[in-house]
């Protein structure tokens, strides 16, 4: 199965022994799947669900401008950027794995 945040990704099986409910206020679900390529990293996702996921979004974008900013001036604090996919009321985010 493809992963919707990176379709050259491959997901094969959830990991349930690394997979828990966050402890934030909306209860988010970090998800942990096995990498279709067998010399692949893990795929890591966060579902967050409610009503206004705006600020969540807005906060990621901002991290990615700020990030762009700071490279365009020679300065690489390695922050890690993240893939995120809104889907009605659910913000899926893919952790980067390096750094």
């Amino acid at each position: 199965t493809r992963n919707l945040l990176d379709p050259s990704i491959g997901c094969s099986n959830v990991k349930i022994e690394k997979c828990r409910v966050m402890d934030s206020k909306m209860r988010p679900l970090w998800v942990v799947f096995d990498n279709s390529d067998p010399l692949g990293q893990d795929v890591y996702l966060i579902f967050k669900n409610g009503d206004d996921l705006r600020q969540d979004m807005l906060t990621l974008q901002m991290l990615k401008i700020m990030d762009g900013l700071w490279k365009r001036e020679g300065l690489d604090l390695r922050l890690p950027l993240f893939a995120q996919h809104f889907l009605d009321r659910m913000l899926v985010i893919k952790l980067a794995t390096k750094i």
